[in-house]
């Protein structure tokens, strides 16, 4: 469970009961929504790689290194067996876009892929496996912001979705802030039932943190300590909406992180995810400039990474950095193998297609997305004439 949240000044709405793990912040619980997974078998990743990231030993490191191993060989086998590596794994989405219904183009190969009801069924399935006390579902932002829902219901039918899927953290994107801060708040983060962390935006107006979101978090997966940051673009704007994030200030993601590594690496936290609304390109830059981050979990751009790019820190340790593409199509899933010393050694990584016809759509989730699409079909026909 999330073992605390260091912030006096950040707060997040209390949700309903819930069956999944407790989130504990200052004075309040929170607990995010859990339905029942709907059983049918897993596509088959796109890619199954696993990464040694361990640190490449330097000259002077081999002694002590050395010795170290010696001292393990004398313990023998049975230490091993009664201190197992501990292994985390984090289900992870991004870019949705409100795409509620499967998408078929050329980039999908012309076959159906993606809609939230299958999204959801794949995620459930996926926690299944890998059991609820030792993985989180997160997104890193833009769930939203796809026409006509969106025009009409904004945020409502992905926080509905969302909460009901059990996703338990994610970020904030750049289209997240479409229709302003107020809108964000009142429509979206109030009505979520698990936290949303963002680490470097402001309100331009009063220079306070976003309402009802936290700059981190921490959580305790089988006693080791993981800390989460989130982070956005500057370059939240576009051509089409120059207005957006306006009422808000976006610190440099770099100077960022570094600020909030090095205060959870001095609240003891052993391994730090960073969830980054920046582009791979940015991404890559961040984890060359910044130390101590262990994995990126990447939106913005919409890129598939099948094979995650490792990338290495100024400490000399390795970095991980994947994304999921986009609209649902895809969904990934990243397991981090953390030793006795509660060092990240090892790291698995699969990037699963989310096929929308080899899957069963999620009931609760399919019941939700129909009413606001037959909501928002009435609407059109009303403007077309048609009853």
């Amino acid at each position: 469970m999330i073992e605390k949240i260091i912030n006096e000044n950040f707060t997040v709405s209390p949700p309903q009961k819930s069956e999944k793990r407790t989130l504990v912040s200052p004075g309040k619980e929170i607990q995010d929504g859990y339905v029942g997974s709907v059983a049918y078998s897993l596509p088959k990743p796109i890619k199954k790689l696993e990464y040694d990231l361990r640190r490449e030993l330097k000259k002077e490191d081999l002694s002590e290194y050395l010795q170290g191993a010696r001292c393990q060989s004398r313990k023998g086998e049975e230490l091993k067996d009664k201190n197992p590596p501990v292994t985390i794994s984090i289900i992870h989405t991004n870019d949705l876009h409100g795409r509620h219904t499967p998408i078929n183009t050329p980039n999908t190969g012309n076959v159906d892929m993606g809609g939230t009801p299958f999204v959801a069924s794949l995620i459930k399935e996926l926690e299944k496996k890998e059991t609820d006390e030792a993985s989180l579902i997160v997104d890193v932002g833009d769930v939203a912001y796809a026409p006509p829902v969106s025009d009409k219901f904004h945020f409502e039918p992905m926080a509905d979705v969302m909460n009901k899927v059990g996703y338990e953290i994610m970020t904030l994107g750049n289209h997240e802030f479409q229709w302003g801060v107020p809108v964000l708040e009142k429509e979206f983060i109030s009505k979520l039932k698990f936290p949303v962390v963002i680490s470097n935006v402001v309100e331009k107006a009063t220079n306070a943190p976003l309402p009802n979101t936290l700059p981190y978090i921490i959580e305790d997966i089988k006693g080791i300590k993981v800390g989460i940051l989130g982070l956005l673009t500057p370059k939240m704007a576009t051509d089409a909406h120059p207005q957006v994030g306006k009422d808000v200030k976006v610190e440099n993601p770099a100077d960022c992180a570094r600020r909030v590594v090095k205060e959870l690496k001095r609240l003891g936290v052993d391994v730090i995810v960073a969830l980054t609304h920046e582009g791979l390109d940015a991404d890559k830059e961040l984890a060359k400039s910044v130390e101590g981050i262990n994995l990126i979990i990447a939106g913005h751009d919409h890129e598939k990474v099948s094979d995650p790019i490792v990338v290495i820190n100024p400490a000399g340790e390795k970095t991980l950095v994947v994304e999921a593409g986009s609209y649902g199509e895809y969904v990934g899933n990243v397991e981090l193998m953390v030793d006795t010393d509660k060092k990240v050694i090892k790291a698995k990584y699969e990037l699963y297609p989310v096929y929308s016809k080899q899957i069963k759509p999620d009931p609760e989730v399919k019941t939700i997305v129909d009413k606001f699409l037959h909501e928002v079909g009435e609407v059109f026909h009303k403007a077309l004439g048609i009853g």
